[in-house]
Parts: C-alpha cells; structure tokens; sequence
C-alpha cells in the first residue's frame, strides 16, 4: 500500500518593518496541502518494524524525534496520517507555510547609536558580566550572515532547514521585493546581532556579547513546508540551545500546527539536561489582536510586543491576552557584509532584545529553568505610567510590562548580598546610564506633550 502525506505550506513571515514587504497569501486551501507527512516519534525504529516499506525522512539532525513521510498525492497523504494516527502514531499533514519576518567603552564603532542600551540601563548588567559563551541562544530566522566579525567567533553548528544544508547565508535575489538585486535580506543578521552582536571593533553590540549563537535559516522568500520549521527546532534541540528566538509569523491568523507545538514543548523541556530552551516569539506587527491558538498561545512560550524609545506601544505592534511582556523596539543593527541598519524595527527587533536578556541571565544562573526564567522577566517587568493595567496586573499591549533588565539585575543581586562575579564571565568598567534621563525623563515629557494638546 502507498501512502500520501499531506504538507501544509504555511507562508511564515519575520516582523520586521511596520509593514511588511511581504504581501504574497495562500489564495486556496487546497494549494497548501503537500504529499507528504510529519511523523513524530522517540522510536522510529518501533515504527519501521511495523511499517517496514515505509521510508522516513529526518527532519534534522541524527537524534531528531520528527520525520517526514513522502506520498504521490495529497490524498494518500491524508489517508496515511489519519491510519497512523488510529495506530496512535503522532502524524499530521505537512503543509506549506506562508511566513514572514517580523522586522522592525565599548570599542564597536555603532554602540553609541544603539539608544535602547541606555533605556535597558545594560551597562548595569555587563558590569556583572558580558554573558557566557556556554549559554547557546538559537535564531531561527531567515538568512544570517554568518562572516559577520560579531558572529564569527561564536557559532555553534550553522543550519538552513530551508534547504536542509549547513549553510544559513542569506542568499541572492531574496526578498528583493522593489527590484534591487544581490544580498537585500538583512532581517536574520540584524535579529541575531541585537541579541548577541560580540563586544569587538565591529558593528554593534548584542544583549549578551559573549553568548553563543546557533544560525538557523528557516525564512526564505517563497513559500516554505511546515516540516522545515520543525527540523529548525529540531537542529536547536540537538545543538542545547538555552534560547530559542522567533521573530516570524504566519501570514494569516492561523492557529499553530500540532508538529510545531510539539516540537516546541520537547525544546521547553529536553536540552541543558532538562532545564529546557526559553521559546520567545515576536508578538507581530498587523496592529490586532492575537487569537486563541496562534503561536503566542503556545504553552511555554514569552510572547514579545513592541514599544518605542519614549516607552509607548508602537502603532503596528499586535495585542491580546497572549502578550506576556513588552521591549523596546531596536531599530539599529547589523547587516549582511559588515554593513548597518537604522531602520529595522517592528516585534522582530522587540523579541530579540528578550532572547539576549535570557542568555544574559542564564549566564550568571545557568541552573534557572527555561520557566523559571520566563518568570524572572515576566514578574520584574515594570507597569507604564501611561496605562492601567487590569486585575492581574495585565495589559493588552503591554504584557505584564516593559522589560526591566535592572529589576531583574537587583532580584538577582540584592544591594545587601551582593555576589562575587561568575567565573569566566568578562565585564566592562564603564559608567553606567542614568535610568530617569534614558528611560522616565522622555517617558513624563510624552505626557506632559499628550496633556498640552489641544
């Protein structure tokens, strides 16, 4: 007997830029389905032996746990997970996925314009540490270039799920959308660099400068299959990512495939011996609000909106219950051959500055849990003064609030207690940032504009 699996292409995008170049949709239902099936098992050979003429594919790396089942045809990849699904097999349809990005004295040449450092107050937090290159902090994401001097020196294992090869370079002709031609996709490098850019003579500064990166290309700019989005959480499972960024999407409202929220639950829970990898996704950039069952309602998962420089939600950020907290939009990073941004923005430069927090964290307390880590930035978030938050100390934009490194630094390091420095760990004498000039001062000026207005 022949068997179809059935891949649902699901167009995923990065939040980058407010809007979006990518406007490409899945105009039929049917046109998403794909012949082949997602099997997910800890005992594929248990499967082989009861399904002998069935040839699985690995989604990742050799320890992977998901695989692929090609079919002829979208029916017969329908009629094969529904069997196996009766035999208690955990197989779904593969689909194509529409996805996009969610864009939007340190001697690094461009740190001086990196103004959402002075309203984290980072340089609190570096004078503790740079970070630990034992802590892994995953970018699933489209191309990142990964010659760039900040990352050359801090590369674990380089993946492309896209093309399943070992290389995520960003490749010619990609999101070329306006007619330019070469290397146009700098939405990967600039994500990566916000959150873990090295402290060098080059380009800019990440969040954890001395973190680890594991480059996984997922986005390309055509339509792409849901099994590649699995094999790039895979690839960071067998790699012990402690950090795993999402700056993407799914074109559409659409709720998250079961393979993904499976694959996402075992990375919560399988690397740094059980300790698991902080998920963080961008909340998006289509100013709406997040339905139930989308990717930030995955369990597990730190769902990131945008606010801009004077600590308001910016006006494309998307919202809902599922917004746990919210970080400064970043709008300057790096680019692909050694070049800068100053334009990036959107969720996708909002999530990346919560990943490198994690790393930072997991750096001076590698035995935090994934959870407990969520926790730590969740319950040192700071309330707005612009807003009221409901009975739980919610807000839709807002999340739980704004990120606060320093919060999270004196929870970690009372005044009274204060510890010795981790071992390993590098530091930077330099003064640090006054909090009400950098973050409070533009916050009041902004009422006291809104109060004046007639």
């Amino acid at each position: 007997m022949s068997f179809t699996l059935l891949f649902t292409t699901v167009q995923s995008f990065a939040w980058a830029n407010p809007i979006a170049p990518h406007t490409k949709r899945a105009t039929q239902q049917a046109n998403r389905l794909l012949p082949s099936v997602i099997l997910q098992t800890s005992d594929p050979q248990g499967f082989q032996q009861v399904h002998p003429t069935v040839k699985l594919q690995r989604l990742g790396p050799k320890t992977t746990q998901s695989f692929r089942i090609d079919t002829t045809s979208t029916s017969q990849a329908v009629a094969l997970a529904d069997q196996l699904s009766t035999e208690g097999w955990s197989a779904s349809v593969d689909m194509q996925t529409i996805k996009t990005p969610y864009n939007l004295s340190f001697n690094d040449p461009n740190y001086a314009g990196q103004w959402y450092l002075d309203t984290l107050d980072m340089v609190t937090l570096w004078e503790k540490s740079l970070g630990d290159s034992e802590i892994r902090v995953a970018v699933i994401d489209s191309g990142i270039d990964i010659a760039h001097p900040d990352f050359s020196d801090k590369l674990i294992s380089p993946y492309d799920a896209h093309a399943d090869d070992d290389d995520p370079s960003p490749n010619d002709g990609e999101y070329c959308w306006t007619g330019a031609s070469g290397i146009c996709d700098e939405h990967g490098t600039a994500v990566s660099g916000i959150a873990v850019a090295a402290n060098n003579d080059s380009g800019i500064v990440g969040i954890c400068p001395s973190c680890s990166l594991i480059p996984i290309k997922m986005l390309g700019d055509t339509v792409g299959a849901l099994s590649a989005d699995v094999a790039a959480f895979e690839h960071a499972i067998a790699n012990e990512a402690a950090v795993i960024n999402n700056s993407w999407g799914y074109i559409e409202p659409m709720s998250a495939p079961q393979p993904l929220i499976n694959v996402i639950a075992r990375a919560q829970t399988e690397t740094r011996n059980g300790l698991g990898a902080l998920v963080v996704f961008a909340a998006g950039n289509d100013n709406r609000m997040l339905e139930d069952g989308e990717l930030c309602s995955i369990e597990g998962v730190l769902c990131v909106s945008a606010v801009d420089s004077y600590g308001r939600p910016t006006a494309y950020t998307n919202f809902g219950d599922d917004v746990d907290v919210s970080a400064p939009s970043a709008t300057v990073s790096i680019a692909p051959n050694e070049s800068l941004t100053t334009n990036f923005g959107g969720t996708s430069a909002a999530a990346p500055v919560v990943s490198g927090l994690a790393g930072w964290i997991l750096s001076v307390r590698p035995d935090l849990s994934s959870q407990e880590v969520a926790d730590l930035i969740i319950q040192n978030s700071q309330q707005s003064p612009l807003i009221t938050p409901d009975e739980n100390g919610h807000h839709d934009k807002y999340g739980f609030g704004m990120l606060s490194p320093l919060n999270i630094y004196e929870t970690l390091y009372p005044p009274d207690t204060e510890e010795p420095q981790k071992a390993g760990c590098s530091t930077l004498a330099i003064a640090p940032s006054s909090v009400i000039n950098s973050y409070i001062l533009p916050l009041l000026l902004g009422c006291l504009f809104w109060m004046r207005r007639p």
